[in-house]
């Protein structure tokens, strides 16, 4: 996805409620431009979509032979994410997506078929569901796909780096971390993290934010070099301040 698509995502994203910032989907915008630019296709899945806002992102970035899917637990959010799928990207796309109104936890394998290349994880902040999750993706997920987690440094949830410390012992490094930043971790397969890591290393990311205003910094995190996009405050509200969203 390039930048001018995901200017638009950033404005069409604020008419649907939820907590995705515009940083976090020129972050997602990013991967897929890596992934684009790669040739990797495959399916993209959301589990907890909430009201649909990242689930627009997603959708906006599947390409016309991929298929979507999400799982949200009650019919309220399913039909509101439907809902604002047909009125920011028409019905040709909200037609086409797969929804399943249960937990994550009920789900299986086939519900993600075919494999992924794209998988966001914004759902229970438990531990053990948090475990499944990454447990269910790792087995869903293409050989160059990534998985987009969501929480995983915040506070209030100490159940998500806890569920993917405990993934990470059982699976022995099978995900591993390549992009931190925007309240999101990419994590990919340990032989395709170079393709990820070099693409934010080598400066392309300056085709979609400022580098004034997001400073980065390499850092080891589950004994991997990982690309962060440090969390500096002032700089972020004086873009805003500055309008950058919009221009």
């Amino acid at each position: 996805m390039r930048y001018p698509v995901a200017k638009r995502l950033v404005r069409v994203s604020r008419r649907v409620r939820g907590y995705l910032g515009a940083e976090a989907v020129y972050l997602i915008a990013m991967c897929d431009e890596i992934q684009r630019t790669n040739g990797v296709t495959g399916s993209l899945f959301e589990i907890g979509t909430f009201y649909g806002r990242s689930l627009v992102v997603l959708a906006a970035a599947a390409r016309p032979d991929e298929r979507i899917g999400f799982c949200e637990i009650g019919s309220e959010r399913v039909q509101a994410a439907k809902k604002m799928l047909l009125q920011t990207l028409g019905p040709g796309v909200a037609d086409s997506v797969r929804s399943y109104e249960l937990a994550s936890r009920q789900l299986t394998r086939d519900d993600l078929a075919p494999m992924c290349r794209l998988i966001h994880i914004d759902g229970s902040h438990e531990s053990e569901d948090v475990l499944h999750d990454l447990q269910l993706c790792e087995a869903a997920l293409d050989a160059r796909g990534i998985v987009i987690m969501d929480d995983v440094f915040n506070e209030s949830y100490p159940g998500v780096v806890d569920g993917l410390y405990r993934f990470q012992a059982a699976a022995n490094g099978v995900l591993v971390p390549v992009i931190q930043g925007f309240g999101k971790t990419v994590l990919c397969r340990a032989d395709q993290r170079a393709m990820y890591f070099n693409w934010f290393r080598e400066l392309q990311w300056h085709a979609f934010l400022p580098p004034k205003h997001f400073p980065t910094r390499v850092a080891e995190f589950l004994a991997q070099d990982v690309f962060v996009f440090a969390n500096d405050l002032r700089r972020r509200i004086r873009y805003h301040l500055l309008g950058g969203y919009l221009l």
